[in-house]
């Protein structure tokens, strides 16, 4: 929340403006200053700074609510985008939450960036159901770090998954230009965008933040040695993140790469921690980016391959249970496998997830 733009606070224009000139653009910006600091640079009494700075804080402060406010608002909100996968969305209570962050992890090719493609489709899909013309149209804001986003492949998705309703070129047209694609090539880039969704979720009426991938850039970017620059800037990312969903409660949609990491076999194990049987190491798959990372986001789904059958877990919910399906890939996108069982190495614990695989992975060591 303290990285609100002042601009969106309705503050006195001419004491914006005097902000503006001193480069206080967020709260941020004005709550690291001192009363006597902006006396300073606004030119205005003291009184005057001490109201700016309290007027700050009780916009940018979370109100408090009771239970029962939050129950009967839930029924009257959009709570979830749903995943199209009936049993994963059962299990979720709906669909992907609104007012978190949400990561889908797993290795590549497994189908992460395609589950992207589908819930942009799917947060789109009421609106253009209905199209009623007091209706304001929702979009999508796309962040696309590794260029693999697809236009086709989104058009192909809603066409053979949705037939009845992608069946002319309006409706095509309507779903394709409300998918907002942005390509930053840089972390700093990205974390200008992400800094900027405020002022689009507001401008768009954003029903969802999807951004494919948040690791690519941060892991080649940093090397091991900037270890601690890289873990700043990710938790800068994850603060904005989490503040616009739960803001203007819709669904941010991240996507996670894979690490291995070496661990010991062990007779027992707890959060990753096992006490050693004296076997020789051997490499895991698990989610990048660290414990601090995975402590951000409120909802993980870990996509994994095993005997060349893709399976879809919810390993870490505040409201659903530890659950996995199967699923395959086809023209219309994820689709379940009914009556798959599903193995016993796709289960493990939430944390330190170990990934089923069977593709080698060199460990990495700054992934902590």
């Amino acid at each position: 929340m303290a990285s609100r733009a002042l601009q969106r606070m309705n503050i006195d224009p001419i004491i914006l403006q005097k902000l503006t000139n001193r480069r206080l653009f967020t709260a941020r910006d004005i709550l690291i200053a001192t009363h006597l600091e902006l006396v300073e640079a606004l030119d205005i009494p003291f009184q005057a700074a001490e109201e700016l700075l309290l007027y700050v804080c009780n916009q940018i402060a979370p109100a408090s609510t009771t239970v029962l406010d939050l129950h009967a608002r839930a029924k009257l909100q959009l709570n979830h985008v749903p995943t199209q996968l009936l049993m994963l969305d059962q299990q979720l209570r709906g669909g992907i939450p609104v007012g978190g962050i949400t990561e889908l992890v797993g290795p590549a090719g497994v189908g992460k960036s395609q589950l992207c493609h589908m819930l942009a489709v799917s947060a789109l899909l009421p609106w253009i159901q209905q199209q009623q013309a007091d209706m304001q149209a929702g979009s999508v804001i796309y962040i696309d770090t590794e260029k693999k986003f697809s236009s086709r492949r989104v058009v192909e998705m809603a066409k053979a998954r949705w037939p009845h309703t992608f069946h002319n070129q309006k409706t095509i047209q309507s779903l394709t230009e409300h998918i907002i694609v942005v390509n930053p090539d840089s972390s700093e880039a990205l974390v200008g965008h992400i800094k900027a969704l405020e002022a689009s979720i507001i401008d768009h009426n954003v029903k969802l933040v999807l951004v494919d991938s948040i690791a690519a850039l941060a892991r080649s970017e940093f090397s091991r040695d900037k270890i601690v620059d890289r873990q700043q800037i990710l938790g800068q990312q994850a603060a904005i993140l989490k503040s616009v969903a739960e803001t203007f409660r819709i669904p941010v949609v991240v996507v996670n790469q894979v690490t291995a990491q070496m661990y010991a076999p062990s007779s027992h194990a707890f959060q990753g921690t096992a006490a050693s049987t004296g076997q020789p190491a051997q490499t895991q798959l698990t989610a990048a980016l660290g414990t601090m990372w995975a402590h951000a986001v409120n909802t993980r789904l870990v996509l994994e391959s095993v005997a060349d059958v893709r399976y879809i877990k919810v390993a870490k919910s505040p409201a659903a249970p530890m659950a996995a399906c199967a699923y395959r890939i086809t023209e219309a996108g994820l689709e379940l496998l009914e009556g798959h069982a599903v193995p016993a190495q796709v289960q493990s614990s939430v944390i330190n997830m170990h990934v089923a695989h069977e593709i080698n992975y060199e460990p990495q060591a700054m992934d902590i």
